[in-house]
């Protein structure tokens, strides 16, 4: 998004799914999942 010809603006979501199983050193075994979100707001001049 461009406010002037210089200074402009950028929004970006992500969101990403993993699932895995875990093996620990005592023997247990654990399913993870995670699902993070990330979320970038950028503003940037160009000149």
């Amino acid at each position: 998004m461009n406010f002037t010809e210089k200074w402009f603006a950028d929004v970006t979501v992500n969101k990403s799914r993993l699932r895995t199983d875990v093996n620990f050193s005592t023997g247990q075994k654990q399913h993870m999942k995670l699902d993070p979100v990330a979320v970038v707001l950028a503003v940037g001049y160009k000149f």
